[in-house]
């Protein structure tokens, strides 16, 4: 809190403090006026000052507050000094929700994907996605390969797009997405590289029961 901030506040607490030690003052006056005018055998006398004292009270905190309002302007502590971080203009507002618009689509792509990756891999990272101030988000898989978040009527629909295709194809796997990507089939049909061909394949390998129990048997 600054020195200004503080000297702010202290003159509205003196304004607040006086105002009602006038209102008070008023109110006493007024009462004790109503009470020396009316005769001590009125009846209602006393409802009768007490609401000339409380007129009284209330017409001069109402003159005061009206009397006082361009000093209570003067110090009266703006909103944006206030509240650190509150934006001070309306672009500046514009500029920070549409950065916290495009932080959330991040967020929200990458935590719904569970709908389609249980195993919390790639696609659930926030990091590779790109936000949009509409709510969607992308994340480049390739060249010419991206997937898309879409949010519509509160569901997130994730769909692939890729150069080579007209139309974008909606994912719900991460197994089809896997096969919507080009080569894909190259991959799965290439037989191994043969490194494992030295080692002796056990099934190969036939062994004679007799011969087994013959070498176990004792003469």
């Amino acid at each position: 809190m600054t020195l200004t901030t503080t000297r702010r506040q202290m003159a509205n607490r003196l304004l607040d403090s006086g105002s009602e030690v006038v209102a008070f003052a008023a109110g006493w006056a007024a009462g004790t006026g109503v009470d020396r005018l009316l005769p001590r055998t009125t009846p209602g006398r006393l409802a009768l000052v007490l609401g000339g004292a409380l007129a009284g009270a209330l017409a001069a905190d109402e003159l005061l507050f009206t009397a006082t309002g361009p000093l209570r302007d003067r110090l009266r502590e703006p909103v944006a000094t206030l509240l650190p971080g509150v934006p001070a203009t309306l672009a500046d507002a514009h500029q920070v929700l549409t950065t916290d618009a495009i932080a959330d689509a991040e967020h929200q792509a990458a935590f719904s994907t569970y709908t389609i990756d249980h195993s919390r891999g790639l696609v659930s990272k926030t990091h590779m996605w790109s936000g949009y101030p509409d709510g969607n988000a992308s994340l480049r898989l390739a060249p010419g390969t991206v997937l898309f978040c879409r949010r519509t009527d509160g569901l997130t629909v994730y769909e692939l797009a890729q150069a080579h295709t007209p139309d974008p194809v909606e994912v719900t796997s991460i197994a089809q997405l896997l096969q919507l990507l080009p080569g894909t089939a190259d991959l799965t049909d290439t037989p191994h590289d043969g490194q494992g061909d030295d080692v002796d394949d056990d099934r190969d390998l036939v062994v004679e029961p007799d011969l087994v129990l013959g070498a176990t048997s004792v003469d």
